[in-house]
């Protein structure tokens, strides 16, 4: 194969794989660039009142199950626990201490992914509002040549 008949078959193919707003429905796109504020709030607002706190609640009950075997302070200030004195306490410890640092990472990054969401919606409504300003104060009147308010050409 010469190097332009290979340039020419990645050249189409690159050409079918270009979509824009034209990707066919069933793909999980909706097939416009439109953005849904709507849903992006919505999920935002899932993320900060059910799944975070979900999550939180969930670690914490892990964690103080572990605890409760591994030997943590109790209610007297005395170490309790099954497994106190123990290596294997050691090594349960080891794996709190990653599930409290993992925890704490997943409910960070769900915060960011909510805020994200909001941003982006800001984002958008700004950027549109910008745009729309835009169409609407352009015209016929604004073109290069057309003629100004008093008659003239500009």
């Amino acid at each position: 194969m010469t190097f332009e008949e290979e340039w020419a078959r990645r050249h189409a193919d690159a050409a079918t794989r270009t979509r824009l707003d034209q990707a066919p429905a069933g793909d999980g796109s909706h097939g416009d660039l439109s953005h849904e504020e709507r849903e992006k709030r919505q999920a935002a607002a899932y993320i900060r009142e059910t799944l975070g706190p979900q999550v939180q609640k969930a670690g914490a009950k892990a964690d103080g199950g572990s605890q409760a075997v591994a030997g943590g302070t109790g209610g007297n200030g005395c170490l309790v626990g099954a497994l106190r004195g123990w290596e294997t306490e050691k090594g349960l410890d080891d794996c709190l201490a990653t599930w409290d640092r993992q925890v704490k990472a997943l409910t960070t990054r769900l915060s960011g992914e909510a805020s994200a969401l909001t941003t982006t919606n800001t984002l958008f409504s700004g950027n549109e509002s910008v745009i729309s300003s835009r169409f609407t104060r352009s015209g016929p009147r604004d073109a290069p040549g057309a003629p100004d308010t008093d008659g003239r050409a500009q």
